[in-house]
């Protein structure tokens, strides 16, 4: 792992300094000095940061912890779905009458709520579940719009496709931090917190627990008294990576707060 980090910056490095010196540069690196240009790239990943990471959570929560079918836990997180929209929509008019400053930088602030709402509320139901997600959605919505929207009018028009190129860059690799850096807090979390019978570690390999389905699978093919001591310790230690990945997620949600507010000072 060391060995691949240190081979991603270096390579990082030549591709930078490539850029700088190439007559067509495949990345303009010169739209980055615009500071409402990186300051909305940097917000519309954050958000798709939290969005994934949250049906990372959110969808294991309501299948293996509460015991929804698919179908039952997609009808759950439908809602959400549905005011993301209606937000984006609506952001559009809002922006008319409230500077994109304030709405970009509340619309963290209702990402953070939700995250508090899922970690906070005590035993998790579908109810808190579809509440927490609603919550975060209505953020998302207006996040997505309005830093789609500042950062290709921060640019000239001959540089538009490239601040475009560069905003689903952005909201690709905040889908895929949601998962890797999110999910790793998680994971790392349940390992460490669940307590494996003795029966279990004979009858397991080391992947088998990594996760909360691997866990409870093998469980199922535990004797009765082992099952459910494991099943019980594997639902708890979940419970307590939620809270551990939202609290994470809050302060990620209110530093891109306070970033997009600075960034977007003359918006």
């Amino acid at each position: 792992a060391l060995a691949l980090g240190m081979f991603g910056g270096l390579a990082s490095v030549w591709f930078v300094r490539r850029q700088r010196a190439s007559a067509n540069p495949m990345v303009d690196l010169s739209l980055f000095e615009n500071r409402v240009f990186s300051g909305a790239l940097l917000a519309n990943g954050l958000s798709m940061m939290g969005l994934t990471g949250f049906l990372f959570v959110g969808t294991q929560l309501l299948q293996l912890v509460l015991g929804l079918s698919p179908m039952e836990a997609a009808m759950v997180l439908l809602p959400g779905l549905i005011i993301c929209i209606v937000a984006g929509f609506g952001a559009v008019r809002l922006v008319e009458r409230f500077p994109a400053r304030h709405l970009v930088a509340g619309s963290f602030f209702a990402s953070a709520l939700g995250y508090a709402v899922l970690a906070f509320s005590g035993q998790p139901t579908s109810l808190s579940v579809l509440l927490a997600f609603a919550i975060l959605s209505f953020g998302i919505g207006i996040a997505e719009t309005l830093t789609n929207d500042l950062v290709l009018a921060s640019v000239s028009e001959e540089k538009a496709g490239a601040a475009a190129a560069l905003s689903e860059t952005a909201y690709e690799i905040g889908a895929v931090m949601g998962v890797a850096f999110l999910g790793s807090i998680l994971t790392a979390t349940f390992r460490h917190g669940v307590n494996v019978p003795r029966a279990a570690e004979e009858a397991a390999s080391g992947a088998a627990l990594e996760t909360l389905g691997g866990t409870l699978a093998l469980a199922e093919r535990l004797g009765e008294g082992t099952r459910e001591a494991l099943t019980a310790s594997a639902i708890a230690a979940y419970d307590v990576g939620v809270q551990y990945t939202a609290g994470v997620a809050i302060v990620l949600s209110v530093a891109a707060a306070v970033v997009a507010w600075r960034a977007l000072a003359n918006n």
